[in-house]
């Protein structure tokens, strides 16, 4: 067996495979080569579930989720082009409600998320944590959103109050609530997702 061949069979051999309730998929990225993103369901679904594009990185967050009802795929997305193949993607799994796709900007990937909703990527709302998003890509939203902060409850800082305003100086849904710790997120985004049904 050749070096490379030998290298390929081990990594294969120690990475880890996802488990029955997920699986790796292979989306065109929009800087032309291949983009990875993992996608998880409830275990033990029966039909289909919402989805929600995660856009960012946060370990973890996929399983509480799940737990919650929702399919997630997970995607470090690097622009809208990305988020939408994922949009894509998720849209056509069989474990995934196609009419009820959410997107989750994380931090840095809040931008990427926005831009891909602002530019008509067919989803039912976009739910921001921890956004690094600018007030003018949160006015481009047409969508509802919920902007969540992980925080103690209180007044929003001056950068979230500037997004807020931002959305409803554009007429756009916008709800706020601060969650104190990832625990609190599967239900935030649970309860907003019936509200805007």
């Amino acid at each position: 067996m050749s070096a490379p061949a030998l290298l390929a069979a081990l990594l294969l051999a120690i990475a880890p495979s996802p488990p029955p309730n997920a699986a790796v998929l292979t989306l065109p990225s929009s800087g032309g080569g291949l983009l990875s993103a993992t996608l998880s369901w409830p275990a033990g679904q029966q039909g289909t579930s919402p989805a929600l594009v995660a856009v960012g990185e946060h370990p973890g967050l996929a399983q509480p989720l799940n737990a919650a009802g929702f399919a997630v795929v997970s995607i470090d997305a690097a622009s809208s082009g990305d988020v939408a193949a994922a949009v894509t993607a998720a849209a056509a799994d069989p474990h995934v409600d196609p009419d009820r796709i959410y997107l989750l900007g994380l931090g840095a990937g809040a931008a990427a998320a926005a831009e891909a909703a602002a530019g008509g990527v067919p989803v039912r709302g976009l739910v921001l944590l921890d956004p690094l998003a600018t007030p003018g890509e949160i006015a481009a939203v047409a969508v509802p959103i919920l902007l969540l902060r992980e925080q103690d409850a209180g007044a929003p800082d001056a950068g979230t109050q500037a997004l807020i305003s931002a959305a409803r100086s554009a007429h756009r849904r916008l709800d706020y609530g601060a969650i104190d710790g990832d625990d609190a997120l599967p239900a935030a985004i649970t309860a907003w997702a019936r509200e805007i049904q």
